[in-house]
């Protein structure tokens, strides 16, 4: 069993509880991305919230069923995930003023733990599994 096969649950049901925690405390969430201060809570902002975990919460789903899919489309689960925790920190780090690093330091170690879990993926049957097709003969 490879490690990107547990490493995606994991991170399925870490998207899962903060999706949860986005929809049901919205002004929670803007203040740790450091814009509630320049983004006053309306109804669409609240609307906009739910929206993106909504689309956080599918992603989470996506990354827990992964374990019963094959290997292929986990890879492609994989890297979705890395996109999403990639480009976050990216922004946080260069282009967003005021950042904190509450946020980014998740970010960057949950894409570090994607980026050496798809490696590693990518470089099976053979560090740690051995190929079905390969056996050893009695």
């Amino acid at each position: 069993m490879g490690l990107l096969k547990v490493v995606l649950p994991v991170v399925g049901l870490l998207h899962l509880y903060a999706a949860f925690l986005a929809f049901t405390e919205p002004a929670k969430v803007l203040d740790l991305l450091s814009i509630s201060h320049e983004v006053s809570l309306s109804a669409s902002t609240v609307y906009l919230v739910h929206v993106l975990s909504g689309a956080f919460a599918s992603l989470g789903v996506l990354s827990v069923l992964s374990y019963i899919m094959g290997s292929v489309s986990r890879f492609k689960v994989g890297v979705a995930n890395l996109i999403f925790h990639a480009l976050p920190a990216v922004d946080a780090h260069f282009f967003t003023k005021g950042a904190t690093t509450a946020l980014q330091t998740p970010l960057v170690a949950c894409a570090g733990v994607l980026t050496v879990s798809l490696v590693l993926h990518l470089l099976e049957p053979g560090l740690f599994t051995q190929d079905k097709r390969k056996r050893k003969s009695t």
